[in-house]
């Protein structure tokens, strides 16, 4: 059995008698080593996946089959770093969206267009301006600076174009901005 308990930032208005019961159940499967932590949702994903093929392995089931999509497969996600400031509150750091090639060819000249999927809220402000860019087979990542701001989406659509093996391809990925 795997526990994940979420970093990311609540709700000001969450039900603090079951936040505290969820602190005390976190504390008391603290020192069993029953649990992990995550503070984005690409962040889960990976400990989940490594934690399952480690299981795999180490139950001597079947050796980790690494599934490939034929092709470039480009996904996007909202990642940060939690920080204390000086006066030990924590605060969200490098924001960014992040862009990932999980499948078995490379893209190139990869372009984006971020648009808000939420009704008079504007997509993020990105803090560079972002020329055509290569991903990798597999293993390709690229990062992009973005600014949340009061009144901007947290919800994003993000829609890739991009070249593979001299053929335009098109693609679309929706990413949660909290």
């Amino acid at each position: 059995m795997h526990l994940y308990f979420s970093d990311m930032p609540i709700d000001r208005n969450h039900d603090r008698a079951q936040l505290e019961a969820l602190d005390q159940f976190r504390d008391s499967v603290k020192n069993m080593g029953l649990y992990g932590s995550f503070e984005t949702v690409s962040e889960l994903e990976s400990q989940a996946r490594r934690a399952i093929e480690f299981d795999i392995t180490s139950l001597e089931l079947a050796e980790p089959v690494r599934v490939s999509r034929a092709g470039a497969a480009l996904s996007a996600a909202y990642e940060y770093a939690r920080e204390p400031d000086g006066k030990g509150r924590m605060r969200t750091k490098r924001q960014r969206i992040v862009f990932r090639n999980t499948g078995d060819a490379p893209a190139n000249n990869v372009e984006f267009t971020t648009t808000s999927q939420q009704e008079g809220q504007d997509a993020p402000i990105l803090l560079q301006k972002v020329e055509p860019f290569d991903l990798a087979a597999r293993v390709g990542e690229f990062s992009v600076p973005v600014l949340p701001y009061a009144g901007s989406a947290n919800q994003v659509r993000v829609d890739f174009t991009w070249t593979e093996d001299g053929v335009q391809k098109t693609g679309s990925d929706s990413i949660s901005m909290f």
